[in-house]
Parts: C-alpha cells; structure tokens; sequence
C-alpha cells in the first residue's frame, strides 16, 4: 500500500465484525479497455511460463493476466516447489519469471539453480524494490530482462515477448 502512496483503515469491534477501508490515490489516466489493443502477445506459440512469487495473490493476478495474454502459466508462491516441478520436467516450461526478494530463497538463488539445471531457459526477473547494483547483480547471472514492480500490461507482455524472442 506505502509503494502505491495508499493507507488502509480498520475499525474492529468484539462481536460484530470489521470493517477495511482501502484508499489508493485517484488514477491519472483514464482507464483503458481491456485486453488493451497494444497488448496484443507479441510472441505466443502455446509458451508455458512459470511465475515464482511469494505473495500469492500476485501470483494468481499475474498467471490470470499471462492467461489473458495468450500463455499457459504456472504460478507459484514457494520457489523450493517451483524448482522440485522444475527438476522433475525442465522442459515442461518455455520461460520462468521470479520475483527477486522471497524469504526462502532469493530470485538470485532461483536463477543460480534453474541454470544449473537447464542453462538456456529464459529468465526475467521482478521487483518492486531495485536498485542499479540489483539490476546489475541480475545481469551478471544471464538475466537479459527486468520487469520492475509495478509493471503495466504493455511491460509485461513486451518484457516476455523479448525474452521468448531472444531465447528462439
């Protein structure tokens, strides 16, 4: 909410229940239609992408966005069972997303191991909190593409449109 410069609110009484309140600063934008035309995929073949996210509401917004763009999506929120599902089919997936700051471990540890794995496997990856020397630690282990936090529909889809043309 404090990235996003909104607060939440909570009135709690014993016996009758809460009530949250969410405010987020007015958009300046208009809103767009939705899939937004320029959002078109810009390289979908049937790639299945795995999503490693922490925060599992995001994971499940952003297989349900990846969805809307055409790819099939895994998502998981523990990355020690994204890299068992990994290890048991490093095939199975055309690209992998990681976020960078997981409590398990880091999108740097996931990135270290599925190359061990499968060496070539296309990987982005995504934080809401970076740094140059972030960015640059990722680019020292392969990492050809960074998706900040939030990322727009646009983003997103030209980021992984990249990153798949770049693999082929």
């Amino acid at each position: 909410m404090k990235d996003h410069r909104g607060a939440i609110a909570v009135e709690s009484e014993r016996g009758k229940g809460s009530t949250f309140r969410v405010y987020l600063p007015a958009a300046r934008r208009v809103p767009m239609e939705w899939p937004p035309k320029q959002a078109r995929p810009v390289h979908v073949d049937g790639q299945h992408i795995m999503y490693i996210d922490d925060e599992e509401a995001l994971g499940s917004a952003m297989k349900r966005l990846l969805e809307v763009l055409g790819y099939r999506c895994t998502s998981y929120s523990d990355p020690e069972i994204a890299l068992e599902e990994f290890r048991s089919d490093p095939d199975k997936f055309n690209a992998v997303i990681s976020d960078v700051a997981m409590p398990l471990l880091s999108g740097f540890d996931v990135v270290k191991a599925l190359h061990a794995i499968r060496p070539e496997i296309p990987v982005a990856l995504t934080s809401g909190r970076s740094s140059k020397s972030t960015q640059n630690r990722a680019f020292s282990l392969g990492i050809k593409t960074w998706i900040s936090k939030p990322a727009t529909v646009e983003e997103l889809n030209q980021a992984l449109g990249s990153l798949l043309q770049k693999a082929a």
